[in-house]
């Protein structure tokens, strides 16, 4: 809550801000809401229980960023030690939710179009191994009927 970045499994490190404590969000009381790129982003944070199937289901149809913090296995670590796996470590994050699928496929039809855009490259460096074993094979032959 005193913090403005938190690194996301698959996502890197963001900035949020507005952060708060236990605010109600139409029928559930995530544990923080905060504000992410203009949006309400929600993080669970996992002591004794997981997010249950019912909120999970909630912020998938909602559509909303969500991430479940697991902290269950953190009852003798120091407060550093808390902040750090809350703040920079993902290996203790679930993202419940964070994307439409649409934004998705227009991520996957970027990289495609950016395969697309490069391939060219692979073909002019095997157009130019032909042309250089062609050159070798005929100067072999050369060398051969010379000697």
């Amino acid at each position: 809550m005193d913090n403005f970045q938190i690194a996301i499994p698959g996502h890197g490190t963001i900035s949020y801000s507005e952060a708060v404590a236990e605010k109600r969000f139409e029928t559930k009381r995530p544990d923080v809401v905060a504000t992410f790129e203009e949006e309400q982003i929600f993080f669970e944070i996992y002591v004794s229980h997981a997010v249950d199937t019912d909120k999970e289901k909630f912020f998938i149809e909602g559509k909303y960023k969500s991430v479940e913090i697991d902290l269950s296995g953190c009852l003798t670590s120091t407060f550093d030690e808390i902040k750090n796996l809350v703040l920079n470590e993902t290996r203790n994050k679930r993202v419940i939710f964070w994307q439409d699928e649409e934004l998705v496929e227009t991520k996957t039809e970027k990289q495609n179009a950016k395969t697309t855009d490069n391939s060219w490259v692979g073909h002019l460096i095997l157009l130019a191994i032909a042309v250089l074993a062609f050159f070798g094979v005929v100067r072999w032959f050369s060398n051969k009927r010379r000697g």
